[in-house]
């Protein structure tokens, strides 16, 4: 993946503007873990065409794994904006409100995801999840 970073910034230093370069060396350090250098680059793939909604949702994973919560919920309502049946934005914000607590919110966003892509398997284990989690909080009581 180091390779795929140096093959990206060569293709960058030819032409800046190369969206899927950007985008594909934002991946390369999302794999890597590194946020912070993933979200330069996919902030630059949205100036240079904001209507990018992987763009956007993978800047709310890398907002997601560095623990800004509101930023990355931001980021998945800017890529709904940008496709309100994108299965993947759903899922995400889903993913990101589960993990705060917001689980009724996360079963809703799981189940539009579903709508738009009903075999999106991450989609289903996490509503399953949920789902779970909601039935064992209402028995406690």
């Amino acid at each position: 993946t180091r390779e795929a970073i140096d093959a990206y910034t060569e293709a960058l230093k030819i032409r800046s503007t190369y969206v899927k370069a950007w985008f594909n060396k934002g991946k390369a350090f999302q794999q890597l873990g590194m946020y912070p250098a993933a979200q330069i680059c996919y902030s630059n793939v949205i100036r240079l065409k904001p209507n990018t909604t992987a763009a956007w949702i993978n800047m709310g994973v890398a907002y997601r794994e560095i623990g800004q919560y509101e930023r990355a919920f931001e980021c998945y309502e800017k890529a709904l904006e940008v496709d309100p049946s994108s299965a993947v934005a759903w899922n995400n914000m889903g993913v990101l409100l589960a993990r705060t607590g917001g689980h009724k919110r996360a079963l809703i966003c799981f189940n539009k995801a579903l709508e738009h892509d009903p075999r999106l398997e991450e989609a289903l284990v996490e509503r399953e999840h949920v789902i779970a989690f909601i039935e064992a909080k209402r028995n406690a009581i």
